[in-house]
């Protein structure tokens, strides 16, 4: 599958992934429940807006819907409200580190240490990290715990970061990288598409969900 970016100049009024989580709950007997998850959580975009379109931009939507419904291209799908950690302003990861960050190890299933970071790099609960093992599989989750970096004895931060949804494993390892700048997953379009050609209501609207590749 392959990765096709949203048409150049296209802004959004509303382009925010959301994590589905299925569970199946069962009522029983002295007011208990029993809960189960369904699936692998998955992200979904509902609802997307784009701002008003120009006539070009319009025709380079309708182009770019071909390409990435019916399973035969994705694109990649970050929170546009959220596009890097809260404090990334007060000590930011350097140019030549490109909002990337490298994985010592992966402690659990959602958690892990990263090395080679900023000294004082703070997290927040809220905040995104992807993991990219090529431009095409990631994963995307949100941090679940306030951590800084500190020092790890060799001039370099490190801190354990706690998230979720869980990683899946064994597609990444170690050799992925973590991404906070614009962190992303692959989508592919589902359900309905608007974009009416009207010159005041010239909008496209639509839904994708995470495609794993």
């Amino acid at each position: 599958m392959t990765l096709v970016p949203i048409p150049s100049g296209v802004r959004f009024t509303a382009f925010t992934p959301q994590l589905l989580v299925s569970k199946a709950v069962a009522r029983m007997a002295g007011r208990r429940t029993e809960s189960q998850q369904d699936a692998m959580p998955y992200w979904r975009l509902t609802d997307a807006r784009t701002e008003l379109l120009t006539p070009e931009q319009a025709g380079a939507m309708d182009a770019w819907r071909l390409q990435v419904s019916g399973g035969s291209g994705a694109f990649l799908v970050h929170d546009v409200l959220r596009p890097r950690p809260f404090y990334a302003g007060r000590v930011a990861l350097s140019s030549q580190q490109g909002g990337e960050a490298t994985i010592g190890s992966i402690a659990t299933s959602t958690s892990a240490v990263l090395i080679g970071l900023p000294i004082g790099f703070q997290l927040i609960v809220g905040d995104k990290v992807g993991f990219k093992m090529t431009e095409e599989t990631r994963s995307l989750h949100v941090l679940t715990a306030n951590v800084t970096a500190t020092d790890d004895g060799s001039g370099d931060g490190t801190a354990t970061i706690s998230f979720h949804p869980p990683l899946s494993q064994p597609t990444i390892t170690t050799s992925a990288i973590a991404v906070f700048e614009k962190p992303s997953v692959p989508m592919e379009l589902v359900g309905d598409w608007s974009l009416p050609h009207e010159r005041s209501n010239r909008r496209a609207s639509f839904s994708a969900v995470e495609v794993f590749l």
